[in-house]
């Protein structure tokens, strides 16, 4: 029961040391630490096939805003 008084006091003083963007870079790691643990926590359970198959079908979509409309006007106007 000491040591963790004796590490709390340790930790405060730690904490007391740092700087304002220090104790905000803190602040940001741990909210998406804790962002990220939820989301693998919860995580489905796809098989390897499935999730490859979503990512091949988002990277498809991510090309198409790009080059789309560049490929369609390029085939109507021959």
């Amino acid at each position: 029961m000491e040591e963790s008084k004796i590490y709390k006091n340790i930790n405060k003083n730690f904490q007391n040391q740092k700087t304002k963007i220090e104790k905000f870079q803190d602040i940001i790691k741990s909210s998406i630490f804790g962002v990220l643990f939820v989301l693998l926590k919860e995580e489905s359970g796809f098989s390897f096939t499935v999730e490859t198959a979503f990512i091949i079908s988002d990277l498809l979509q991510f090309f198409y805003f790009p080059f789309g409309p560049k490929v369609i006007n390029n085939t109507t106007n021959n």
